[in-house]
C-alpha cells in the first residue's frame, strides 16, 4: 500500500510539473514573448495598448494588414511573414503583386545575395581561372568548355539559373539584351507573358463558363410590379451631364450630382470604375446607397482637378439593379470663339435697292464672344482692293484719352460692352465704304459692334471682301480660325428728271 501510494503521489507531482511546464504562467509568458518577437517589426514583446508611447502598436505589428497581397504592403511586413513561411523568399521578388518601388529595392537585395551566395556562374580570369579567350557574355562548363550565353534563349538561361550556372541577375540582363537586339525565340515576349498559366481542366472550364452565365443574370434583373415590367434606365441624373466649364489648370472644382430612382420597385446603384481617360483628374464619390425607393435619391460628389490646358471626354459607368447606365462627363477649358453677325454678308442697299450718289447709308456689324478667353481681332481688305484701301490712325488727342480715360478734357462717350475703343478704334476706307473700329479687342462673353457707313461716287455694284483674324492675348498657343466678312452696295444715280427733254425758243 505504501509503494502504490508513493507511486500515485509520483505520478501526480509528474503531472503537476508538466501542467505548469506548459501551461503555466512562466510558460505563457514565454509564448506570449515569442508570439510578440515573430509580429512585431523590431522584435520587442512589450507594446503599449493605448499608444502613448513609442512604437505604436498599429505601425510595429505585423499581422498582415488589409492591404498584405494587394501590392499595398510594406517590405518589413512582406519580410517578416515571409520568415514565418521558409521558401518563399526566393518568390516574393518576382512577384508582379508587390509595388514597384518595394520590389526593386527586394530585387536588388535578392540579386545580391544569390551573388554572394552562389559557387558557380560567370567566372572571369581574374577570380576563377576560366578559360583567357573567354569573354563576358561566355560561361565555362567543368570539362572546360565555354558557351555563348548571348545565342541562348531566354527559356535556356532560366533553366541554367535554376541549376546555379548563372546568376538572376544575369539572366535578366541577357534577357533585356536579348529583347534589344531581336535575339532568342521569346525575345518578342513581355514578361507577363512569360508567367505560368495553370491549364484548366474539362471540369474547371464548365464551372467557370456557368459561373460567367449566372454573374451575367444577375447583373441586370428585371423589376416587375403588378404585371409592369420596368424598362430603360433604372436612374436619372440631375443634372443629366457633368460638366465642367471654363477650368483653370491647377484649381480644384466640386459638384454633386443627384441620381434619383424612376423605377416601379426599390433599387440600389453603385459605381463601378473611373473611367481611364479621366481617373488622374477625376476623383469620385457615391457612399453605398442601399436600397432605394421610387424616387428617393442618392448623391455622388464629383472632385475635378485639372493638370494641363485640354478638354476631355468620358463616361461614367454606374450600375443599377435592372442594368449599367453611362452619365455622361465634359470637361472644357478656357477658350475664345468669336462670331459675326448678323450674317457674313453686309448689305447696305435697304428697301430702296441702293444708294442715291452723294447719300450716305449705314449698316451695324455685332461681334460676340461665346468664349471665356479675351480676343483681339484685326479687320483687313482682302483681294485687288487691298492695294486702295485707306487706313486712318486715331490722332493724339483719342490715343490720350484711351490712356487716360478720366483726363479732366475727356468728352463722355459710350462704349460697348466688352470693347476697347480709342488707341485701337482705327478705321479704313475702301470704294466708298468706311468700316470703323478695325482694331479692337473683346473680353470673355463680351460683344462689339463694328459700324460700316458707303458713300457712292460712282453708280454701279461694289463688294469689297474683308477678313477678320483673331488672336487670344491670354493663350498664344491657341489658334482662332479667320472669318470672312462680305460689303455689297449698289450706287444709283440721282432721280432728277425734267417734263420735256427739249426746250426751244423759237
Amino acid at each position: 500500500m505504501l509503494a502504490s501510494s508513493q507511486q500515485l503521489h509520483l505520478v501526480l507531482w509528474q503531472v503537476e510539473e508538466e501542467y505548469q511546464r506548459q501551461m503555466g504562467i512562466a510558460a505563457q509568458q514565454q509564448r506570449t514573448d515569442a508570439y510578440m518577437h515573430t509580429h512585431t517589426i523590431s522584435g520587442q514583446a512589450l507594446l503599449d495598448p493605448t499608444s502613448r508611447r513609442q512604437p505604436y502598436p498599429s505601425q510595429n505589428m505585423v499581422v498582415k494588414p488589409a492591404g498584405f497581397g494587394l501590392g499595398r504592403a510594406g517590405p518589413e511586413a512582406i519580410s517578416k511573414v515571409a520568415a514565418r513561411h521558409p521558401g518563399t523568399q526566393a518568390t516574393l521578388a518576382d512577384t508582379v503583386l508587390l509595388p514597384s518601388k518595394y520590389r526593386n529595392d527586394m530585387q536588388a537585395d535578392s540579386l545580391h545575395s544569390k551573388a554572394a551566395d552562389s559557387t558557380r556562374g560567370f567566372r572571369d580570369t581574374s577570380s576563377t581561372g576560366a578559360a583567357p579567350n573567354s569573354s563576358p557574355g561566355t560561361i565555362a562548363d567543368d570539362d572546360g568548355t565555354t558557351t555563348n550565353t548571348d545565342d541562348m534563349a531566354i527559356g535556356d538561361e532560366e533553366a541554367l539559373a535554376a541549376e546555379g550556372l548563372i546568376t538572376r541577375d544575369q539572366e535578366r540582363t541577357a534577357a533585356a539584351t536579348a529583347g534589344q537586339t531581336g535575339g532568342g525565340r521569346n525575345s518578342n515576349k513581355s514578361s507577363r507573358e512569360s508567367l505560368p498559366v495553370a491549364v484548366l481542366s474539362k471540369l474547371e472550364a464548365d464551372k467557370l463558363a456557368q459561373a460567367k452565365v449566372r454573374h451575367k443574370a444577375q447583373v441586370a434583373q428585371p423589376k416587375i410590379n403588378f404585371g409592369r415590367t420596368f424598362t430603360g434606365d433604372a436612374f436619372i441624373a440631375e443634372p443629366a451631364e457633368v460638366l465642367f466649364k471654363d477650368f483653370v489648370p491647377g484649381r480644384t472644382y466640386k459638384t454633386s450630382v443627384q441620381l434619383i430612382n424612376r423605377s416601379f420597385t426599390k433599387n440600389s446603384i453603385r459605381l463601378v470604375e473611373v473611367p481611364a481617360e479621366v481617373m488622374h483628374v477625376i476623383e469620385l464619390g457615391l457612399p453605398p446607397s442601399g436600397s432605394l425607393a421610387p424616387g428617393a435619391a442618392a448623391a455622388m460628389a464629383v472632385t475635378f482637378i485639372p493638370q494641363a490646358n485640354e478638354d476631355l471626354t468620358a463616361g461614367i459607368r454606374l450600375l443599377a439593379e435592372t442594368g449599367p447606365l453611362t452619365l455622361p462627363l465634359r470637361c472644357l477649358a478656357r477658350t475664345a470663339l468669336p462670331t459675326l453677325g448678323p450674317s457674313p454678308l453686309v448689305s447696305l442697299d435697304g428697301r430702296a435697292g441702293g444708294v442715291m450718289i452723294a447719300d450716305t447709308a449705314h449698316a451695324t456689324v455685332t461681334l460676340c464672344n461665346r468664349g471665356a478667353l479675351g480676343v483681339v481681332y484685326d479687320i483687313k481688305v482682302t483681294g485687288l482692293l487691298a492695294s486702295t484701301t485707306e487706313y486712318d490712325e486715331p490722332s493724339q488727342h483719342l490715343r490720350m484719352i484711351a490712356i487716360d480715360p478720366h483726363a479732366a478734357d475727356a468728352p463722355d462717350a459710350a462704349t460697348d460692352s466688352g470693347s476697347r475703343k480709342g488707341a485701337n478704334a482705327a478705321s479704313l476706307a475702301v470704294a466708298g465704304f468706311r468700316v470703323q473700329s478695325i482694331k479692337g479687342q473683346v473680353s470673355g462673353y463680351g460683344s462689339c459692334t463694328i459700324e460700316v457707313s458707303f458713300t457712292p461716287r460712282v453708280p454701279g455694284v461694289v463688294e469689297v471682301p474683308l477678313v477678320v483674324s483673331y488672336t487670344a492675348p491670354e493663350n498664344k498657343a491657341l489658334s482662332i480660325p479667320q472669318a470672312n466678312l462680305t460689303l455689297q452696295a449698289t450706287g444709283k444715280d440721282l432721280p432728277v428728271s425734267t417734263t420735256t427733254p427739249l426746250v426751244d425758243f423759237r
